[in-house]
């Protein structure tokens, strides 16, 4: 009997769990829409505090890349300062490129990144994710859900800065998305513009390439043509890319060897960045450098290796479903398609890729970069690729289950409840810092731009973005990618603290002489005094005198010249005139 003929009998043929089936899977722009969903949030998060505490108000990583950038605008900021010059080199050349329509035209570097960049790169973050999952699981509704729900479980900071890092994962689904497609041009491009924003990431996207064109069978590798030409093709631009940063970077001077960074207290235990955990076993694993990091800032000890454990058997046992076809059931229930088996080849594949430089990185130690650049990544595309798809399909099971008995309300909160989670986590955990001492920025504007401060306060990490002016050393600038500027800052901190702790002014006269410093930013009460330089001596040990000296109860010179030689001041600061404090 005809299907369209009344009172026929229902087929019996089709598998039941058909009947759960949505009518359509989402367009394209809806499916890109959700996975943007919780951008648009965000933006107005951002912007709103960015209004209300302009412009003392700055993201934590910002202060290393997003600060110098002013000198498009500006070329006479920070002229010829040395640490200027160290993070204007480290920053990469397409990232720059990204401001520079903004800055000709007069805007704020640090106002662009928090207007522009962080919502723009969040949400191509969520963008990519959506592009690259989809791809490799032809389901719109579930790759959408996928980038709504990747920014939170990949660790909300990383996804939302708007910063060089935030590319990582950008760019390695991009450029395997144009890889898979065979598109030799547009995998070049990816590639080589990638070296210009994040070139750790690239290295793992054209390992991650060629580990995919290994075959089990003689030759043992692709024999397709276009294969083969793409594969080419991204190489020869990653190479041509990597090496004009590398020819950059090398004006910095050289590296750290092996032996020289033990030696450094700032990789030990402690240190601003330490490389060399007391726990070895889970360096490779769970230290700030390590290949699963997310359990070294969470957990302690035993428990982060444990959970890494957890999540990495996690995550092979789902592989391994994908692999072998048991992922098809419960997805064909949900009304989705089965992931197909090389999605798990490629989540495995990026995987081993970032494992594989993750390792060399750790031979080679900062020679190619910070290990965790590569390592950590790798995870996170691994996650989102083989992971993810799980989470999703649980997510609509929940909102289908919800729709069946009426709730049909409840069931779309629930579809777009990751996009509103992912804009909440976001704001909360974007690492935003406002100035307690509005005074003394707003002093320090006044000055000439070439004004440079010095002292060892917590608020002088924040005087480049709030004052625009330059600092002679600061804590959350100390980061030693070259040996040159580790030396340099070392010294300068050395020669700070010699000068500051003494009873008498002549150590601190000459200094203030031969370091060209104008002005002194010091924390009121020697508590604060005290807590700072013990933060400072696990870097730098040759501060170890001044916290001696402060613990024997000695009053440091300037402390009587404070009525006299203070120019502005905060609840917790005072910012001291240098020629004041010189003067006999």
């Amino acid at each position: 009997m005809p299907l369209n003929t009344p009172g026929a009998e229902p087929d019996r043929s089709r598998p039941q769990h058909d009947r759960l089936a949505p009518p359509a899977d989402c367009t394209p722009l809806s499916g890109a829409l959700l996975a943007m969903s919780g951008w648009a949030l965000v933006w107005l998060a951002i912007a709103a505090a960015s209004a209300a505490r302009w412009p003392l108000i700055v993201q934590d990583d910002a202060r290393h890349f997003v600060i110098w950038l002013r000198q498009q605008a500006d070329p006479s900021l920070f002229a010829g300062d040395a640490i200027a010059d160290q993070f204007r080199t480290l920053t990469p050349w397409a990232y720059e490129a990204l401001y520079r329509p903004f800055t000709l035209l007069g805007a704020d570097a640090l106002l662009v990144h928090l207007l522009v960049m962080m919502a723009a790169l969040g949400a191509l973050f969520s963008l990519s994710v959506y592009l690259l999952t989809y791809e490799l699981w032809p389901s719109r509704r579930g790759a959408a859900l996928v980038g709504a729900i990747a920014p939170l479980v990949l660790g909300g900071p990383t996804a939302a800065v708007g910063l060089p890092k935030t590319f990582g994962v950008i760019i390695i689904a991009l450029s395997l998305l144009t890889f898979l497609r065979r598109r030799p041009v547009l995998t070049a491009a990816a590639l080589f513009v990638g070296t210009g924003l994040y070139p750790a990431t690239v290295a793992v996207s054209g390992l991650a390439m060629a580990l995919l064109c290994l075959k089990p069978g003689f030759p043992f590798v692709a024999t397709d043509r276009r294969t083969l030409v793409t594969l080419a093709a991204g190489g020869i631009a990653a190479l041509a890319g990597g090496l004009v940063f590398m020819r950059e970077l090398a004006t910095l001077g050289p590296t750290f060897s092996l032996e020289q960074a033990r030696q450094a207290a700032i990789f030990s235990p402690g240190g601003r960045l330490a490389f060399f955990e007391a726990d070895g076993a889970l360096g490779l694993w769970c230290n700030r450098n390590g290949y699963a990091t997310f359990c070294f800032r969470t957990l302690a000890p035993p428990w982060r290796g444990l959970v890494a454990g957890l999540l990495l058997a996690l995550f092979f046992g789902l592989a391994w479903a994908i692999a072998n076809g048991r992922a098809a059931r419960p997805m064909r229930r949900l009304g989705l398609p089965e992931p197909p088996p090389r999605l798990a080849g490629v989540a495995l594949a990026v995987l081993a890729a970032g494992l594989i430089l993750h390792s060399l990185a750790l031979l080679l130690l900062f020679r190619l970069h910070e290990p965790s650049r590569y390592g950590h990544n790798a995870v996170k595309t691994a996650f989102v690729l083989v992971v993810l798809p799980f989470a999703a399909a649980a997510v609509i099971g929940g909102a289908r289950r919800l729709r069946r008995h009426g709730w049909s309300k409840a069931a779309r909160a629930l579809v777009f409840t990751p996009g509103l989670i992912v804009a909440v986590a976001m704001v909360a955990t974007s690492a935003m810092f406002f100035s307690k001492a509005p005074a003394i920025h707003a002093y320090l504007r006044q000055t000439p731009k070439d004004t440079l401060v010095g002292g060892f306060s917590r608020e002088l990490d924040l005087v480049p973005a709030f004052s625009s002016r330059g600092v002679y050393a600061a804590y959350e600038l100390m980061i030693p990618y070259k040996k040159t500027y580790h030396d340099l800052l070392y010294r300068r901190i050395t020669q700070t603290v010699l000068a500051l702790y003494q009873v008498t002014p002549d150590a601190f006269t000459a200094f203030a002489r031969d370091s060209g410093i104008d002005y002194v930013l010091v924390d009121r009460g020697e508590r604060h005094q005290r807590d700072r330089l013990r933060r400072w001596q696990e870097s730098v040990p040759a501060v170890a005198p001044a916290l001696r000296f402060l613990e024997a109860g000695k009053t440091p010179f300037f402390k009587p010249l404070e009525t006299r030689c203070t120019v502005a001041r905060s609840p917790r600061q005072l910012l001291l005139d240098a020629a004041c404090l010189s003067a006999r």
